[in-house]
């Protein structure tokens, strides 16, 4: 099979113009005495005007190929969509946690927090675009004591949401691909009901700290990312959003009984 992908732009048009002819020409030839095909008895003119409209349908993928072909996303339209199936959801960087968090009933998930670190991201892959906000309905049952992985003075163990871009590479260069909630769910204090925020970006921040509407640059970009998500879900932290937390004197349980986009 040919790889369009790794010809040059001017080639892939060229490519696709002579794949099209060589599989279209004989058709449309025979065509002329075939009475199945074209009408033989149509004048020339009209001929040339069915030849022209399909060699016109392999100028109109020239587009998609050709933005295929310098590696540019294709912009997405379908909203994403969350499910509360505990095997859609993936524990990353948590080195003392299982895969996927354990089923709970129909419509919810549950994990232990463990004795040592620690619980970090906990992401659920989504093809698409947000919507108006995210919304994440839960409860923390705790006989002990939550703790985070990397603290710094004053900080205290907290769960935010989290949105990804498609495409991250988690380096810096991409510091707009990955946002957190501002608002944040204290796991040691707080007795909400989970944790609601709008999708403005002033209720955001970004992998370096940046409010998403801190200029008009950050904010295109947090509208680009909101516009193309790969990954959706909860991050475990404090001082640092996602840099994990683990429970100590007694058990802990994080109950997600809902998550809506």
């Amino acid at each position: 099979m040919i790889n369009i992908y790794r010809k040059p732009v001017s080639g892939v048009l060229r490519f696709l113009v002579s794949r099209f002819v060589a599989k279209t020409w004989p058709a449309f030839r025979s065509s002329w005495q075939d009475p199945a095909g074209f009408n033989e008895r149509a004048p020339v003119r009209h001929r040339r005007r069915e030849f022209i409209t399909l060699l016109g349908g392999a100028a109109a993928a020239w587009p998609l190929a050709a933005r295929a072909a310098e590696g540019i996303p294709q912009p997405l339209s379908a909203p994403a969509d969350a499910t509360m199936n505990s095997e859609a959801w993936n524990f990353l960087y948590s080195p003392n946690m299982p895969a996927h968090p354990t089923s709970r009933d129909a419509t919810g998930w549950e994990f232990n927090f463990p004795p040592r670190d620690g619980v970090h991201y906990l992401v659920h892959p989504v093809i698409g675009r947000l919507g108006s906000r995210i919304s994440a309905t839960f409860v923390v049952e705790r006989d002990g004591r939550l703790v985070e992985s990397d603290p710094c003075d004053g900080s205290q163990a907290a769960v935010r949401l989290f949105f990804q871009r498609r495409g991250d590479d988690l380096t810096a260069a991409k510091e707009f691909h990955r946002w957190w909630s501002m608002e944040t769910f204290l796991l040691n204090t707080d007795t909400k009901a989970g944790l609601t925020v709008a999708l403005d970006p002033s209720l955001w921040l970004s992998v370096l700290g940046k409010v998403g509407n801190s200029s008009a640059e950050v904010t295109a970009a947090f509208q680009a990312a909101a516009g193309d998500v790969q990954n959706v879900g909860v991050t475990f932290g404090g001082c640092y959003a996602g840099h994990g937390v683990y429970v100590v004197d007694g058990p802990a349980r994080f109950i997600m009984m809902r998550y809506t986009l």
